[in-house]
């Protein structure tokens, strides 16, 4: 037996064996190309979200803004009461107009989630808003699920 070498055991591995890594999370919007592209893919959310409410509401925000990290996108929209929404503010029935405000964001769950998720590639896990009349200010807020952890980590 001398002379032959040592014999491995196929089913046992040596410590100076490389370890398989563990399958990698898909990346993070600020991950994929750095701040250019977390810029870009907030500017595509903006102008979509922006568009959405042109579209169902008859007109848009004057101003918008999206703050994207690895956790969530924020909106910021200002100025985006419609005439109908600020006659009834006007006329003391603000209550009423953000109710028909949070209606109008609710009506374009679906669609501004779905839009959101193709364009970070990450999976939405909630959708939350909030406005109010004065400043006219709303947001639109969508959280990202977690990463996943690395395979054999503990929480």
């Amino acid at each position: 037996m001398r002379g032959e070498g040592r014999q491995r055991v196929p089913h046992l591995r040596s410590l100076s064996d490389a370890l398989t890594p563990p399958p990698a999370a898909p990346p993070r919007p600020d991950e994929i190309n750095g701040a250019a592209s977390n810029e870009i893919c907030a500017a595509e959310i903006n102008s979509t979200i922006v568009h959405l409410l042109r579209v169902h509401a008859g007109r848009a925000p004057t101003n918008a803004e999206t703050v994207l990290t690895s956790d969530l996108a924020v909106v910021t929209l200002r100025d985006c009461l419609t005439a109908a929404e600020r006659t009834l503010a006007d006329e003391g029935l603000s209550a009423l107009a953000m109710e028909v405000r949070t209606a109008l964001h609710e009506g374009i769950r679906a669609q501004a989630t779905a839009v959101v998720e193709e364009i970070t590639g990450l999976p939405v896990v909630a959708y939350l808003t909030a406005q109010q009349e004065e400043p006219d200010v709303a947001i639109i807020a969508f959280v990202f699920a977690p990463p996943a952890a690395p395979s054999g980590s503990r929480r």
